[in-house]
């Protein structure tokens, strides 16, 4: 006898389809390997990162114990960096940050000694003084939490404040020389897609920043993802014309756009590390452009101000 239509108890449960795909995102390099995070449902939601090794195989590369993720603005991202020799990963559970052998995954040790209250999220690696730069967000027993940007000693743990009195901070970004650091600030009662701020400062022998300025951005220009080229210039995507578009600067950061089209070269800032848009060794930029409802690869050549769509397939 059949069950009346709506009332069966089908084989397909929520669960089911919950567990059926692994979530990627936070795709890093190291200029050897590439990297990225694999969410896991059958493992309880952990966050895992993986290796793509030379044979083609995939292959974990932190402790079973570790899942990395961040809970800054809750939403997390930007939740670990890399070098030639180590990750660093923010720990789920604990919000502390660990140090993790790419040779080892049982090399590893814990970097800070936070609680709960204490979180770090857009981890990015200063090769020239062994350290990170981080936004560290502090929950305080009563208030509104403090957001600050940070540095971090690889070896001691040791955290000094790099800026501080905005409420919100996003996208540290190193040059390559590593004596100019960019980023971005907002307020409240703002989102970062509201309006937003584009710093640059000068990294000082102390490690500290000096000649701190705003390059770009205000209460009603939105700026995400600033990235240094090769040659000194800084990128970076505003909505300053209606459309984030692709904006640059030459070695003195003189600002100019690259493009001004209307489509969408990026967007809203949801979580820390979102990437639309890369630079390569020769200055060619990459970037995913949507437009009329649809995406594609497009490359920029920034000193012509042109672009052209890149056919897959």
């Amino acid at each position: 006898m059949s069950n009346a239509y709506g009332s069966w108890r089908s084989p397909v449960t929520p669960s089911h389809v919950a567990a059926s795909g692994i979530e990627i995102s936070e795709l890093r390099t190291n200029d050897s390997h590439w990297y990225w995070l694999e969410l896991r449902p059958l493992e309880g939601g952990r966050s895992t990162i993986v290796r793509l090794e030379s044979s083609g195989a995939v292959k974990e590369v932190i402790p079973q114990e570790l899942s990395a993720r961040s809970r800054v603005h809750e939403y997390g991202g930007g939740s670990y960096c890399l070098n030639d020799a180590h990750l660093w990963l923010v720990n789920a559970r604990d919000q502390n940050i660990y140090q993790v052998s790419l040779d080892d995954p049982n090399e590893c040790e814990c970097l800070t000694s936070g609680d709960d209250s204490e979180r770090f999220a857009d981890l990015q690696k200063d090769r020239r003084r062994e350290r990170l730069i981080a936004i560290r967000e502090f929950h305080r027993a009563e208030g509104e939490p403090v957001n600050d940007l940070v540095a971090i000693d690889t070896g001691a743990g040791n955290i000094a404040v790099l800026a501080e009195g905005h409420d919100f901070y996003m996208s540290p970004a190193l040059s390559g020389d590593g004596a100019r650091l960019a980023y971005v600030a907002w307020d409240h009662p703002n989102m970062p897609w509201d309006g937003s701020y584009l710093y640059v400062a000068d990294v000082l022998d102390d490690g500290g920043l000096g000649n701190s300025r705003v390059l770009a951005g205000g209460e009603n220009e939105s700026i995400v993802q600033p990235t240094w080229g090769a040659n000194g210039a800084l990128l970076y995507l505003s909505d300053k014309y209606g459309f984030w578009n692709l904006f640059g600067t030459d070695s003195d950061l003189e600002v100019c756009p690259l493009l001004l089209k209307p489509a969408e070269y990026g967007g809203p800032a949801w979580v820390f590390g979102l990437r639309s848009f890369g630079v390569c060794e020769d200055g060619t930029v990459l970037a995913a452009r949507t437009r009329d409802g649809t995406t594609d690869l497009v490359s920029v050549d920034s000193t012509r101000h042109s672009e052209r769509s890149i056919h897959a397939g």
